[in-house]
């Protein structure tokens, strides 16, 4: 959008991510809070959404008798 300096197309990409970050939040997510149930919320409290950390992911907080 800068480089062609097009206001019209900084709106589609901020259009664009929002269509994405919301199917992500209410699709993706959901579905994976079923599936995966306490581990997911703990993961989703490890790791930021869209912002890669800077140091991985440790599994030590997981239980047990989890794989």
């Amino acid at each position: 959008a800068i480089l062609f300096k097009s206001f019209g197309f900084l709106l589609y990409l901020v259009v664009l991510f929002l269509l994405f970050h919301l199917l992500v939040v209410f699709v993706e997510e959901q579905m994976l809070k079923q599936k995966f149930g306490e581990l997911y919320e703990q993961y989703c409290k490890s790791v930021p959404r869209w912002i890669p950390r800077l140091t991985p992911y440790q599994k030590n907080d997981w239980p047990a008798d989890e794989p």
